[in-house]
């Protein structure tokens, strides 16, 4: 399916639009019978060639997965207490991907081969694999990231593909060609509130509200802290309730999720960069992961690898 499919756009060739482009991803839904959907956004950190890993948000990962089973996994009206925490999510009749830059400015797809997401915090890990075998397509940068929760008043960046677009998909002899663009929205503003565990419309998770609004296609994107150097992740888009506000440019209903609960999602037989590791937190011991707020400090896992307590700013949650 990947390999009978063409993807065309406007090379970019300005070289720090390009830098930008080649960690902040566009998600895209492919099916058998060569259809083309954009989703949203992810962002990479941790970059290994062909292969990489990336943060989004949880609900991006879901809409794919509804769009091939319309019902969930478990029945709607199991008790949270029940249901799977982690999920490792298949797809059968979809393919998950997303469009990455080679050092040319070049679009090419990169399939994600599994996807984890915590549904409480509306996140999701994304392993992103490269088939195609030509040396100048690669994953070679990554966003550095921050797993502390930031405090209110941090000047923010907020960063997503906000305009997705198919201008023109054909489909001859069993091969695709899809014609491609995206607008990359960067909006700048500051983080409104912090909470720690339960967020404003009852999120189950450590959150953040921002002051600028996030557009749909931008879930999955980064939140980067402008108080730091440049491009250190400290959230990730999740939703935004504003409703009218969006033209006002005032989000008070945005909501980004922290990064600590991301850190210790258990993945099945992960082994990038030459190691072995089930969880992002052992990625960060590797230093293959860059972490600022050292997530290994502050969260425990079991010898099983499940996550056993974490410490949010002062205080320990169980989780």
């Amino acid at each position: 399916m990947i390999a009978n499919t063409n993807i065309e756009s406007a090379p970019i060739m300005d070289p720090v639009h390009l830098q930008i482009r080649r960690v902040i991803v566009p998600i895209v839904a492919m099916g058998l019978d060569l259809s083309f959907a954009p989703i949203g956004t992810a962002f990479i950190i941790g970059a290994f060639g062909k292969w990489a890993l990336a943060l989004t948000a949880g609900h991006n990962i879901q809409e794919i997965f509804r769009l091939e089973r319309p019902y969930d996994t478990y029945h709607p009206t199991t008790l949270p207490e029940f249901r799977v925490r982690v999920r490792e999510v298949k797809f059968e009749t979809i393919k998950m991907g997303v469009v990455c830059y080679d050092r040319h400015g070049k679009p090419h797809f990169a399939s994600v081969e599994r996807a984890y997401t915590l549904d409480e915090a509306d996140i999701g890990v994304c392993v992103l694999h490269i088939e195609d075998e030509r040396e100048d397509v690669l994953f070679e940068k990554k966003i550095a990231i921050d797993t502390r929760l930031p405090k209110k008043g941090t000047p923010i960046a907020v960063l997503g593909y906000s305009k997705l677009e198919v201008p023109d998909h054909v489909i001859e002899d069993q091969k695709a060609r899809v014609v491609y663009s995206e607008t990359l929205t960067r909006r700048n503003g500051e983080v409104l509130d912090v909470f720690p565990e339960v967020g404003p419309r009852n999120q189950q998770m450590p959150c953040f509200q921002c002051s600028t609004p996030f557009d749909s296609g931008m879930s999955g994107g980064p939140v980067i802290d402008l108080s730091q150097e440049p491009g250190i992740a400290i959230g990730v888009i999740s939703s935004d309730c504003s409703l009218g506000e969006l033209e006002k440019g005032d989000g008070l209903q945005a909501i980004a999720c922290g990064l600590w609960l991301s850190m210790a999602i258990r993945m099945k037989h992960e082994t990038l960069g030459d190691i072995q590791a089930p969880t992002l937190l052992d990625f960060q011991k590797q230093n293959l992961i860059e972490d600022r707020g050292r997530a290994d400090e502050y969260i425990t896992l079991n010898q099983d690898g499940t996550l056993d307590k974490m410490v949010i700013g002062r205080r320990e949650a169980q989780p």
